[in-house]
């Protein structure tokens, strides 16, 4: 129902930017507004995911050089429940 002669897949862990209007030679297919709902949710998971890594290895890095981050983290940290 979609237009194409092959099944398909839309892999949201493999994303790259690309200009339409040079890559894109012609339609070949088309998907339903339920179906590129389903992949925007899926995509806005996956950029979130990546946002937080990034977020969480900039944050080791300044932790692991910053003396006086890391003794105020282990002193709001002194007193919590394992």
């Amino acid at each position: 129902d979609n237009g194409l002669s092959k099944k398909s897949v839309a892999d949201c862990l493999q994303t790259r930017p690309m200009d339409y209007r040079h890559k894109l030679v012609k339609i070949c297919g088309k998907l339903s507004s339920a179906k590129m709902h389903e992949i925007d949710q899926a995509l806005r998971i996956v950029f979130e995911l990546k946002r937080l890594k990034k977020s969480a290895e900039l944050y080791s890095e300044i932790y692991s050089e910053d003396k006086d981050l890391k003794e105020l983290t282990e002193t709001a940290a002194t007193g919590w429940p394992e």
